[in-house]
């Protein structure tokens, strides 16, 4: 039986009688790293979905928050749900939890019960087949976007760092929190690609356009985020927004 997070584990969080707390206790650390600091926010719900961590809040709240909670989600399945201790995911007839060596049996009887089979073989997942691509980077790809719209003023006016508004300061910080994102989780064949070896290895279908399925992660989230509103055809996106995209990438994505 998982010891579950409690209410006591989350200071920061407002639980009501509604609340599902599912999670278990080894991932309390990463919940209150992931929810706001200072404003006390409503917590809906703290569970694991396939396998890793899931948590839902209520209300308003910032880009770097979501960021926050995505990271959690993704950094459990290298935590053991159970101790908190250094695991990886491990899949047994379709089930998925995140567990050391120590407890990557603990709850082999119960799934075995429910599937009404003995499970005998316990096995690794990687962490980028657990978390469905697509999914895992339109967040972040969203939230690079939003960000870089924000500053975009603040660029074309040349402000430096301590001249930034607000919410230019939230929005540097975002982008910051991002490129880490990049190196820590880094998602797709081509996620160590430089923009040089991008437009080296990704070859448009004609002369005026290009196909996302052409483009290898997470270049093509990337670009896709970024495309949001541009005029699309069946032939593919205007190889001239690609090539518009991957000129803008280093500069846009850069407020030190």
């Amino acid at each position: 039986m998982i010891n579950r997070i409690q209410p006591s584990d989350i200071p920061q969080a407002i639980i009501t009688p509604t609340t599902t707390l599912s999670a278990g206790r080894g991932w309390a650390r990463l919940v209150r790293g992931a929810l706001p600091r200072g404003d006390h926010v409503e917590v809906s719900e703290i569970s694991a979905v396939d396998g890793l961590l899931y948590i839902e809040i209520e209300g308003r709240y910032t880009s770097l928050t979501r960021l926050d909670i995505e990271w959690a989600r993704a950094e459990s399945g290298k935590i053991c749900e159970i101790c908190s201790e250094p695991g990886s995911l491990r899949t047994d007839a379709g089930w998925m939890r995140a567990r050391c060596d120590e407890h990557a049996n603990d709850d082999i009887e119960a799934i075995a019960n429910v599937m009404g089979t003995p499970i005998t073989n316990v096995t690794w997942l990687p962490i980028s087949e657990a978390i469905p691509l697509r999914d895992y980077l339109a967040v972040r790809e969203k939230a690079r976007r939003a960000a870089i719209w924000s500053l975009s003023n603040a660029k074309r006016l040349g402000k430096l760092p301590d001249e930034l508004s607000r919410e230019e300061t939230s929005a540097a910080a975002v982008l910051a929190r991002i490129r880490q994102f990049d190196k820590d989780f880094p998602v797709g064949p081509a996620s160590s690609w430089t923009v040089e070896k991008v437009k080296a290895r990704v070859t448009p279908s004609s002369e005026r356009h290009i196909r996302l399925e052409d483009i290898p992660e997470p270049w093509a989230t990337r670009f896709l985020t970024a495309s949001i509103g541009s005029t699309i055809c069946a032939a593919g996106h205007p190889l001239d927004d690609w090539e518009n995209f991957l000129s803008l990438w280093e500069k846009e994505n850069d407020f030190d």
